[in-house]
């Protein structure tokens, strides 16, 4: 299927009136396998851009929604990606939609499901970056954080990465990961902190980027002021969205306000973290990863 004008994969369809669509192609064209025609389609990102937040709340509503595709005769589920983010300068007052079709859905026609994790598919092309050393998509930083809100129902956060996170007072137990600097993950929480005081786990970073540092404040009610503890740093580029799991792992199993220590005197054996992801998805169980 090749997307043009207004048209977007899956059969959704919007025009903006005082905004623009533009579509960021993603990767080499490939068998449709939503539409009943069969046919081709183009992976990519399609943003809409515009100050109307009427429109956009519309948009927001017409995308929301789940597709159906089917391998043979099995039925699959795949979640449309939304991102929402603010932009600056000029541009305040606008909100972006940033609409990911490819991280959920098969990579080609022999990408086999891999595991279903709440309502989330992972195809076989997610365990081979997984199991390759390759960039954690929010399929995967997702499904691991349904996996943990659903073992631990009681913590506050642990949201869909693609979605708005609703402004919520200070609370004790808030665990988040989420994506910044264009390409990295990181864990917020707010487990072991004094009132009004936050926690970034970064594993590659030793600052909070004036962007990450505005979305963070936007999801509580109250000032609040951010500070990283002092955690293992990854080696290479490509673990950050790893280590930023386990590092949610340890905080929603840890019970002691000292967790910020515990971890900073904590060690990841790097080379073994990936396939213990691995083994979580395949039970369904996040466990710690020391």
């Amino acid at each position: 299927m090749v997307l043009c004008g207004s048209e977007i994969r899956g059969g959704a369809c919007s025009e903006t009136r005082n905004g623009r669509i533009t579509c960021r192609v993603t990767g080499s064209r490939q068998h449709s396998k939503d539409l009943l025609q069969g046919g081709l389609e183009i992976p990519c990102v399609l943003t809409f851009d515009t100050g109307d937040k009427d429109l956009i709340s519309k948009i927001r509503k017409l995308l929301i929604t789940t597709e159906n595709f089917k391998i043979g005769d099995e039925p699959v589920i795949a979640e449309t990606e939304i991102k929402s983010v603010e932009t600056t300068g000029d541009s305040s007052k606008k909100r972006r939609i940033e609409i990911d079709c490819e991280s959920y859905v098969p990579l080609n026609d022999d990408d086999e499901i891999w595991v279903r994790i709440e309502g989330i598919v992972l195809y076989m092309s997610g365990m081979n970056r997984l199991s390759g050393g390759l960039e954690l998509t929010e399929a995967i930083i997702n499904s691991a954080q349904k996996l943990l809100k659903s073992q631990f129902p009681t913590l506050q956060g642990l949201g869909l990465t693609f979605e708005d996170q609703p402004c919520i007072d200070w609370v004790d137990n808030y665990i988040q990961i989420a994506h910044c600097r264009g390409n990295h993950w990181i864990a917020i929480s707010t487990i072991g902190c004094d009132i009004n005081k936050i926690h970034v786990y970064d594993s590659l970073y030793s600052n909070v980027d004036t962007n990450t540092e505005h979305n963070i404040k936007t999801i509580f009610a109250s000032d609040v002021s951010i500070s990283l503890p002092s955690v293992q740093k990854q080696l290479g580029l490509k673990d950050c969205g790893v280590f930023a799991i386990a590092f949610a792992t340890h905080l929603a199993y840890s019970t002691k306000c000292t967790n910020h220590t515990l971890l900073s005197e904590k060690q990841f054996r790097q080379d073994n973290m990936r396939s213990h992801l691995i083994n979580c998805f395949m039970t369904r169980s996040m466990t710690e990863f020391f």
